[in-house]
């Protein structure tokens, strides 16, 4: 179909060996013959008011405009969607490094900041900073949990965050803070 038809960046076959390996042998019945899987998302708005985001099989998603862009500031915006989306992947792609390695854990929270910038006179995001806090059991391997974790942390700053327009992963800084509680 034409959703599952592939984008036009192409990633190397290093990058899904990575990414295959981090996630298992899981693949989306969209998933095209490349190895890219396609998301869609569809907005539509009015000149005042909401951002309505759509997705299949989703329910949809009201945005706005932040504080700082003279949006009310109470509602979801482009800039907190993103920096929810490291979080989120960190905590799945986690989740799934841990599974595929045994690793046994009770609960993790991870708190993501995005920081925007004006380079060049754009303004654009020019840091996540990532913090973590994961509890294993008594008796759990701490050390493990700490190395998966930044394992997962890698994977999505390196691999998962898209590299050009949207992001300048040369000027992207990753800063983390891991711990682990047992």
């Amino acid at each position: 179909s034409e959703a599952c038809s592939p984008p036009e960046r192409r990633i190397s076959a290093a990058t899904r060996s990575r990414r295959a390996a981090a996630l298992g042998s899981r693949r989306s019945s969209c998933t095209t013959s490349s190895g890219l899987t396609p998301y869609s998302v569809a907005a539509s708005a009015n000149p005042d008011g909401e951002v309505a985001l759509e997705s299949d099989r989703l329910p949809p998603l009201a945005s706005a405009p932040p504080a700082e862009f003279d949006g009310p500031g109470d509602r979801w915006s482009p800039e907190t969607l993103l920096a929810a989306a490291v979080a989120d992947c960190f905590i799945l792609t986690f989740r799934s490094i841990a599974r595929a390695s045994k690793l046994s854990w009770i609960s993790l929270r991870c708190e993501v900041v995005g920081t925007l910038d004006r380079i060049d006179r754009v303004t654009q995001f020019t840091s996540f900073h990532v913090r973590a806090s994961l509890r294993v059991p008594a008796g759990g391997n701490a050390e493990q949990a700490r190395r998966l974790m930044e394992r997962a942390e890698g994977i999505i700053l390196r691999d998962r965050l898209p590299e050009g327009r949207a992001i300048d992963a040369r000027t992207m800084r990753r800063v983390s803070e891991a711990a682990v509680d047992t």
